[in-house]
């Protein structure tokens, strides 16, 4: 069996995400050629492609997409961007003779499988997302109708998430549970403290006490604008750190909202940096903010990159309390669990995290422990890299 691996990847950012570069790496080291098919980035992000060394990447553009927001022909225009979508991943796909082709959500799932079948090779679905539980998907009926259909098709599916997994099996009547790989880094990115975002403010001419650190998508979903609401309540030296893409308008009534309540220079907006920029920056700061809304199961029962990330670095956080939040937080001592809707409560958690020295210090140690030991990509990615390595060599 040939030991090249296919990778379709839906591309909204112009960055390659951890799990998927972390998989990369691994199969590399095991000498597994990888081609990574992702399609072109908003443009308007103003960041450049992010290519891994390591693999053949082909960026696909999509012709119909610039017309996805004309009035009325909006629908019509959408479906033709996913058949284009489908179409050249599995033109591309094709060219790249895999033994095993990988589908990252179920938006790459038709096209993956139309691979396989051509190459005869195995197929894997690898659900990053509960698809249709995310807030403002369109089409969710008719995702919903192709999730169904083609979920009993794949050799092997793989979920992010412990609950996600048990969700998708209890939803498709699947026969097996999916195997559960969390979105953890390696353990090679535990890294020593670093002074960036100090170094940052000192230039910004900002005060830079305790750094509560949001990276990632910057949204109301994501608690962006509670975070601003409870800073007031918090030591005056404490600054709140967002790094990732805002849409503008939203961005507008952040900083506008901090005006108002008095705290303009302790909300701070860093551009956006490269992957591995992102985890200096982390390094940096003294929190680790996760907590997000409720909107849907695929928020409920969420599987957040930042969190591992975050502890990877030795940040305590502050997240949601969700079930898979609460197992990892809470009954490992890393950070606070809140109420996501509750400013009340963020404020509170940001609080006991600033003031109280030796909590942090201890969550801290922990974090750092976990991530060397359990929550690491060696450890967790293992079962689906040996996985793909035996697809490879039967």
């Amino acid at each position: 069996m040939k030991r090249r691996v296919c990778i379709l990847r839906m591309g909204w950012q112009p960055f390659i995400d951890s799990p998927l570069w972390n998989l990369i790496d691994a199969l590399d080291a095991r000498d597994i050629q990888v081609t990574l098919l992702k399609s072109v980035a908003r443009k308007d992000l103003g960041k450049g492609e992010e290519i891994h060394p390591r693999a053949d990447c082909r960026l696909v553009p999509l012709f119909f997409k610039q017309f996805t927001k004309t009035p009325l022909l909006r629908p019509f225009f959408q479906m033709l961007t996913l058949l284009e979508l489908w179409a050249r991943f599995a033109w591309s796909g094709i060219q790249a003779r895999p033994g095993v082709v990988i589908g990252i959500d179920v938006d790459m799932l038709p096209a993956a499988w139309l691979i396989a079948r051509i190459c005869r090779a195995r197929l894997i679905f690898y659900s990053y997302e509960l698809y249709t539980d995310r807030p403002g998907i369109p089409m969710k009926p008719f995702w919903n109708w192709l999730e169904r259909r083609f979920i009993k098709r794949p050799d092997l599916v793989v979920a992010c998430e412990p609950n996600r997994s048990l969700e998708l099996k209890r939803r498709y009547g699947l026969r097996e549970c999916p195997m559960t790989v969390l979105n953890v880094p390696p353990r090679a990115q535990a890294r020593p403290r670093s002074d960036r975002i100090q170094q940052f403010l000192k230039e910004q001419g900002l005060p830079s006490g305790k750094v509560l650190y949001f990276h990632g998508w910057i949204s109301r979903a994501r608690c962006a604008d509670a975070f601003v609401k409870a800073l007031p309540s918090v030591r005056e030296d404490a600054v709140l750190f967002f790094i990732g893409p805002c849409e503008p308008a939203f961005r507008d009534e952040l900083q506008r909202m901090a005006r108002e309540l008095g705290v303009e220079r302790r909300v701070v907006f860093h551009p956006m940096v490269s992957s591995q920029e992102l985890m200096d920056l982390a390094a940096s700061a003294d929190i680790g903010l996760q907590a997000q809304l409720n909107v849907g199961l695929n928020s409920y029962y969420c599987a957040p990159i930042k969190l591992f990330q975050y502890m990877s670095v030795g940040l305590p956080v502050i997240g949601s309390n969700f079930p898979g939040m609460l197992e990892i937080i809470e009954k490992n001592e890393v950070g606070l669990c809140v109420n996501p809707e509750s400013v009340e409560e963020i404020a509170a958690a940001m609080n006991r995290l600033v003031e109280d020295d030796a909590m942090r210090a201890r969550m801290a140690e922990n974090a750092l422990r976990l991530a060397r030991d359990r929550y690491c990509y060696e450890v967790e990615g293992k079962t689906l890299v040996d996985a793909i390595d035996d697809m490879l060599r039967k």
